[in-house]
């Protein structure tokens, strides 16, 4: 039942931690079980809320007045992946976003490239892009945490800071498409 999925407002606090995680210096880095564990719980919260959706959930409108809750979910499934990108090109000390790099701008183009996913293949990326985060998580050694990659923020971070930015990050998204649905 739903009554046993803790609600992704409820952890909209922790989305806090997004932009705590951010700012340099401020090290709380928690431990690949924590990370693991705390991903794991994200992705099942995640695909609970997908599959509350339905089709016409799509178009209802956020609080971001540019995305629908359809824009939301895309935007989602894109940035996870690429995330990942940049955690793997780092673990060959390549750094992949330039230091120009504009992330209002690419949100968007990808948003608008991918807007014809159907609900169901948006619920299956999310799954396979979680399942893919997680067994990355897996190839990191303890020493990789700390190597650093340029976030598109353009904030230079840990890696182990941006397996904390994809949790925090959907629970930005979704708590905004489950606030849709109140």
């Amino acid at each position: 039942s739903m009554s046993s999925v803790p609600s992704l407002r409820a952890d909209a606090a922790r989305a806090a931690l997004y932009h705590r995680c951010i700012r340099p210096g401020d090290r709380m880095m928690p431990t690949r079980h924590d990370l693991r564990e705390s991903l794991t719980r994200a992705g099942e919260q995640g695909l609970a809320l997908l599959d509350r959706l339905s089709d016409g959930d799509l178009a209802r409108e956020t609080t971001n007045e540019r995305w629908c809750v359809r824009e939301h979910l895309v935007h989602l499934v894109n940035s996870e992946p690429g995330l990942c990108r940049t955690i793997r090109a780092a673990l060959k000390d390549e750094w992949v976003i330039p230091e120009d790099f504009d992330l209002d701008r690419w949100n968007q183009r990808q948003v608008e490239r991918n807007n014809d996913l159907l609900l169901s293949d948006l619920r299956r990326e999310f799954a396979v892009n979680r399942a893919a985060t997680l067994a990355l998580l897996e190839e990191l050694t303890d020493v990789d945490f700390d190597r650093q990659a340029r976030h598109a923020s353009l904030k230079v971070l840990s890696l182990g800071e941006f397996f904390q930015i994809i949790e925090n990050h959907q629970y930005e998204h979704l708590g905004a498409v489950e606030a849709a649905l109140a």
